[in-house]
């Protein structure tokens, strides 16, 4: 039952306007992600969701504190987005405001909606590792850890 490990990213809980704002912004700013940041290294990419994932996962084995792990993951998908669209100005819900206050938006969206906001903070948290390992990191140190190995490289093509 292979499913049963992406299935649990991509379910936003019941059908409501939170579930599909949240499928809304994870396919909007995966494929931005996809498309913009990560032209060329579709591998890396995957290897991101992959790290980001195992991370979600490893919070709720430990803390047992998240529901649902497709908003957390989205989170993290919109935080790595915002930072490395840091000066872009984007609108939710007639507010306006710079890129790196979205995440922090969302998560005030979900309390606001009823939501625990533990899932968005998880996303956050992660986000910002994987932001940190995959662009700051590699410029301080020249070392890249979320480079996919050579098999994952060949397994998915650019």
């Amino acid at each position: 039952e292979w499913w049963r490990v992406v299935g649990c990213f991509l379910y936003f809980g019941p059908l409501g306007l939170h579930s599909l704002i949240q499928g809304y912004l994870f396919f909007n700013y995966c494929g931005g992600l996809e498309r913009e940041v990560f032209r060329g290294r579709r591998a890396d990419y995957v290897m991101v969701l992959l790290f980001a994932g195992v991370l979600l996962c490893l919070a709720n084995a430990a803390a047992d504190l998240l529901q649902l792990l497709g908003p957390s993951l989205t989170v993290a998908n919109v935080y790595i987005w915002s930072y490395r669209h840091s000066s872009t100005r984007v609108s939710l819900f007639q507010l306006t405001f710079y890129a790196p206050y979205l995440p922090w938006v969302m998560m005030g969206m979900s309390v606001l909606m009823g939501q625990s906001f533990w899932g968005e903070l998880a996303g956050i948290a992660v986000g910002q590792l994987c932001f940190f390992l995959e662009f700051v990191y590699p410029r301080m140190r020249g070392k890249r850890y979320l480079q996919a190995p050579e098999f994952l490289q060949r397994l998915i093509p650019n």
